[in-house]
């Protein structure tokens, strides 16, 4: 995660430059985290965590979890999840594009990949993020209902 939040430079993987990295996130998850854990450190740290598996069948590269849409402002994070019988990792993805083979062409070099589409957007007056709050978060208001827990009570304050 020091990779995400570094400049992402060149030699930017590098140990001596990772380490040098300062630490943002909130780690209240225990590891490996599951998919609760996921979404609990989205919601702490107000990130978008996308995760990729590789289809056993066909060896196709498979959406396993869309990340929650609103907090693509705040980052956004592509894994993908490898596994075996007994053990499962996650590794960060740079650049989903290159992963998914989206660029055939020149045409569409530098084009992002929306996983909520599920193709290559072209972006020319809007960037990814205001593209994926517009076109997946709400198209009528912009604003999802959250509804408080079952048992909850809500006081007013001014009335």
């Amino acid at each position: 995660m020091k990779y995400h939040q570094s400049t992402q430079e060149k030699n930017g993987d590098r140990i001596t430059v990772l380490s040098k990295v300062e630490d943002k996130y909130i780690y209240n998850i225990p590891f490996p985290p599951s998919a609760n854990d996921i979404s609990i450190f989205e919601d702490d740290n107000q990130v978008c965590v996308n995760i990729y598996e590789i289809n056993k069948k066909d060896n196709e590269i498979i959406i396993q979890r869309l990340g929650n849409v609103k907090y693509v402002k705040g980052a956004y994070i592509t894994l993908l999840l490898v596994e075996n019988d007994t053990q499962a990792h996650y590794i960060y993805i740079k650049k989903l594009e290159r992963l998914l083979h989206t660029v055939t062409n020149n045409f569409y070099v530098d084009k992002p990949y929306c996983p909520y589409c599920k193709k290559v957007i072209s972006i020319t007056d809007e960037s990814f993020t205001d593209h994926s709050i517009n076109k997946h978060y709400d198209t009528k208001n912009n604003v999802n209902v959250e509804l408080p827990k079952e048992g909850s009570t809500m006081h007013f304050t001014n009335f």
